[in-house]
């Protein structure tokens, strides 16, 4: 069975390598700390899921989510924002780019699970 492929689009190393370690080996990760890599990374795997940190250093989450978009039938890959602080998703400019959904830091591990393995099978939440 072919495993999903996420790219992991987090500034913190440490972050990056919690998310992979709470998600255990069902997925093959794709790891970029900056919207530069990100996009590189989209590009060359498709990714079934996107887990986009919306503090990216630049290109942002905006530009990220636009491009996404952009160069990939709409839904196609469905991207999960994530970000410190932000209790409502309109006020997530990726919310806004076509994110479908957000995770707020620190988040609970089993809702992270959740949420991907929801997103994988075609169940957006906003």
């Amino acid at each position: 069975m072919k495993k999903p492929k996420i790219v992991i689009i987090e500034s913190e190393a440490n972050i990056r390598k919690l998310i992979k370690s709470a998600l255990g080996l069902d997925y093959t990760y794709y790891e970029a700390e900056n919207g530069d890599q990100a996009l590189e990374l989209i590009r060359r795997h498709k990714p079934d899921l996107v887990l986009l940190d919306i503090m990216m250093p630049q290109p942002g989450a905006y530009t990220i989510c636009s491009h996404i978009k952009d160069k990939h039938a709409a839904g196609e890959i469905p991207i999960v924002s994530s970000t410190v602080g932000i209790n409502n998703s309109s006020d997530i400019p990726a919310s806004q780019a076509g994110a479908y959904g957000y995770l707020t830091k620190p988040f609970d591990i089993g809702q992270l699970r959740r949420d991907i393995k929801n997103h994988l099978n075609g169940e957006k939440q906003q």
